[in-house]
């Protein structure tokens, strides 16, 4: 059985500078680094072992967010614009 797993972007700018998200394409806030880092290394190694693609958004803060699970796991991540 496949698993789709959604992961939301962590912290970023537009969460602390009052500004909409939207497809402004805003950067993680050092806590939101931290956040991704985490979210990295405890879903990394859930999934390690297993087959995995990891697919994101190319705006900066949901591929900050991926980066860390990807490197964690050896991957490239795919990034969509849709």
């Amino acid at each position: 059985m496949k698993q789709i797993i959604t992961i939301q972007h962590a912290q970023s700018e537009h969460h602390v500078n009052g500004m909409m998200g939207g497809w402004n394409d805003w950067e993680l806030t050092p806590l939101g680094h931290g956040q991704a880092q985490r979210i990295g290394e405890r879903l990394g190694a859930e999934l390690a072992g297993q087959s995995v693609k990891i697919f994101s958004s190319d705006l900066k803060r949901a591929a900050q967010t991926a980066a860390p699970l990807a490197k964690r796991l050896g991957l490239v991540v795919e990034y969509r614009k849709e």
